[in-house]
């Protein structure tokens, strides 16, 4: 591992660190957009650290697209930090914008994982069944099914299918041979089905629990971090 790399998990970690406890304590809103902002170039900068030192040629289309996917994570960040107000009372509001990008960075992990896994039915189950919490979920809130609500389901629907095909890389994990890239994505995919979810329950069922906005942070940082180091494994 360059120093390079060790420099920038050092940095990213300390930066995921003080956005928690600025979420925590509430500072100022500018403050909070900018030290997101910082994470979310810091996953950058661990991906093309990752990517530098091993060139970007072993599986040039993993390392591409994944590096494409973190970039509309990215996107998707600054969109989500830029809301106002309740979301989705707007058709394009920077929420629902922010939903588009991390739709799109969905679709792309899903493209890879299915290229170097192969397709399973399995992951089309998963994806409706999210989609059907979802709906339960809204139906228990007794929000009415809205664009906004219609998007999330499409939107979930994709998480699930991205999560489900990560979730295939624990099948490629053994104790005697194992590229860790598999453990990476595996877990990468997990965590960030785990933070999309809390995000769901802060959103349509409880907004003052705190504790979801922390995990969600914590899970999708860190699901980010372990998406970019399978750019040096893969």
């Amino acid at each position: 591992m360059s120093l390079l790399l060790k420099l920038s998990l050092v940095i990213y970690a300390v930066l995921v660190t003080i956005y928690c406890f600025q979420k925590k304590f509430r500072s100022q809103r500018w403050l909070r957009i900018f030290s997101k902002m910082l994470c979310s170039v810091g996953f950058l900068l661990v991906a093309a650290a990752c990517g530098l030192e091993s060139g970007f040629r072993k599986e040039p289309l993993w390392s591409w697209g994944i590096f494409a996917a973190l970039a509309f994570s990215a996107l998707g960040d600054l969109f989500l930090v830029l809301q106002k107000g309740e979301a989705g009372r707007k058709k394009f509001d920077p929420f629902t914008l922010g939903g588009i990008s991390f739709f799109s960075a969905h679709v792309l992990f899903s493209a890879v994982f299915v290229y170097y896994r192969g397709f399973h039915w399995g992951t089309v189950i998963a994806a409706l069944g999210l989609a059907g919490i979802q709906l339960g979920m809204l139906a228990w809130a007794k929000r009415r099914l809205d664009l906004f609500s219609i998007f999330s389901l499409i939107y979930l629907a994709a998480l699930g299918f991205m999560a489900a095909n990560g979730f295939l890389f624990f099948t490629g994990i053994t104790l005697e041979a194992s590229s860790p890239y598999f453990l990476c994505a595996a877990v990468g995919a997990v965590l960030f089905l785990i933070s999309d979810l809390l995000l769901c329950y802060k959103l349509f069922l409880n907004g003052k629990a705190e504790w979801a906005e922390i995990g969600n942070t914590i899970a999708y940082f860190g699901g980010q971090a372990l998406f970019a180091l399978t750019l040096l494994y893969v």
